[in-house]
């Protein structure tokens, strides 16, 4: 403390947003992180295979980096309003693997072969996964068009991760 020197926050809310995007770059890698092996564990758990485990979680680690590419490739970065979405992206990129794995571990278990059990998987549950993909990108992308340009972002980062996920999962 001094008279002489008074400490001022620069510019108002936009140097809290400019902290809070630092803070969030330099956590987003550990968070991505620790969101998979989450995943990797609870499927794990739930399944009891560590194998079902990585062929749900492998395509969200992989569409997760296509997604820092193209978050890279479109000029946007890692900031409070995108981070959530990958997520986000994550989370709905599980639950299409979990509905393809489930499925899969049922025609197992009714005594199918793994390619037939897998045509049948895909027979009855990859079409609600791809119609539940790109049904919420078309939602989602609506954003993109938006004047608002977190929201647009968001369209925009949704608009590229849903269907992926979705491609991914199959």
């Amino acid at each position: 403390p001094s008279d002489r020197i008074r400490l001022r926050l620069a510019s108002g809310g936009i140097a809290v947003q400019a902290a809070t995007n630092d803070v969030l770059e330099a956590a987003e890698r550990p968070m991505a992180l620790w969101t998979c092996a989450a995943a990797f564990l609870l499927t794990m758990l739930g399944w009891r295979s560590w194998r079902a485990a990585l062929a749900c979680c492998a395509p969200l680690v992989l569409g997760t980096l296509l997604g820092y590419a193209f978050m890279t490739w479109i000029g946007i970065g890692v900031m409070t309003s995108t981070l959530p979405v990958l997520v986000l992206a994550i989370g709905i990129g599980s639950t299409f693997a979990f509905y393809l794995c489930d499925r899969l571990q049922y025609e197992l278990a009714q005594g199918a072969d793994l390619p037939d059990a897998w045509r049948r998987t895909l027979r009855q549950t990859g079409g609600a996964v791809i119609c539940m993909a790109f049904t919420l990108t078309f939602a989602s992308g609506l954003w993109w068009s938006s004047a608002i340009t977190g929201q647009a972002e968001t369209g925009r980062l949704l608009a590229f991760l849903l269907p992926l996920h979705g491609l991914l999962a199959l």
